[in-house]
């Protein structure tokens, strides 16, 4: 059950490359015509900070590049996508290099249509290193192209174009995310409401489940197809969470609502934060409720 609070794992590929992903599955689609978000939380384990990190992939005839893919170059983060005119526009993160030393870093980069001319979007790009968030804005000429057949890859296929890392908490939307949100959101957990995927790794295993179409919920081939593979030196490791000092702690313990429940605990059971709660006034399902505060 990738939704028991005891199990806490991580994407971790390798020096010599790996990846996941599903390229004979139903393919991942954003919606990119009215502007997206990329979030996800990494840690490079090597000296090695060039390469890709997540990259959704154009599988169709002609030959034109991918939809989008984020990746580092020497430590800065970047991001390419694909405009109407077939072809890609870069943006970058300057003034923050992303090491191994740097521990977990939070990025994220949103996509959106600009408001005063209709040939221009605005890409901003974000860094959450040891606790200072670094955004920029590029303008950039050029409209999102429509989203294509193809599939949703963590890492690369191609050996030794991955960057050495640690991956976690990848969530896509298709719709723009504030800056606000992605800094309040970023150290807790989320719904599934409102996002085109969300990669956990909890469950581990061989596949990786799409928590907006999980394996508990679905009795077609719906989740199994929307599932990352594994392949080359890719694995889901277990990651500790339990004491005050590890990296996830936080995240585990979060009470945004200060109901004196969990909020992993809520959403796991309810799918929100509102459903269950320790004050004898409001609505309870089945009883939900800690009144001690234990």
């Amino acid at each position: 059950d990738s939704l028991d609070p005891l199990k806490n794992a991580v994407l971790e590929i390798s020096a010599g490359g790996g990846f996941a992903g599903n390229p004979d599955g139903t393919q991942l689609t954003v919606d990119a015509t009215g502007g997206y978000t990329l979030q996800a939380w990494i840690r490079l384990t090597s000296t090695d900070a060039s390469g890709s990190i997540m990259t959704k992939r154009n599988d169709e005839a002609g030959g034109a590049p991918d939809d989008f893919a984020l990746s580092l170059a020497s430590g800065t983060l970047s991001f390419r996508y694909r405009a109407q005119d077939g072809i890609s526009r870069m943006a970058t993160l300057g003034g923050v290099s992303i090491s191994a030393t740097a521990g977990w870093v939070h990025v994220a980069v949103s996509v959106e249509l600009d408001p005063t001319h209709v040939d221009y979007v605005n890409v901003t790009l974000y860094a959450t290193v040891e606790g200072t968030e670094y955004s920029a804005t590029q303008r950039t000429l050029g409209v999102v192209d429509v989203p294509t057949y193809g599939a949703f890859i963590v890492g690369a296929e191609t050996t030794g174009s991955t960057v050495p890392m640690q991956v976690d908490e990848i969530r896509l939307y298709d719709t723009v995310v504030p800056a606000a949100q992605i800094a309040a959101e970023r150290v807790l957990p989320v719904t599934v409401l409102g996002l085109a995927a969300y990669y956990r790794f909890d469950d581990m295993g061989l596949t990786l489940e799409d928590m907006t179409v999980p394996f508990i919920d679905t009795v077609n081939d719906a989740a199994e197809d929307r599932a990352l593979k594994l392949s080359g030196n890719a694995v889901a490791v277990p990651l500790p969470s339990d004491s005050p000092d590890d990296a996830t702690f936080d995240y585990f313990t979060a009470d945004a609502d200060g109901d004196l429940l969990l909020d992993f605990w809520e959403l796991a059971q309810f799918g929100a934060l509102d459903v269950a709660g320790n004050d004898p006034l409001m609505t309870l399902v089945n009883g939900w409720t800690d009144t001690d505060g234990d």
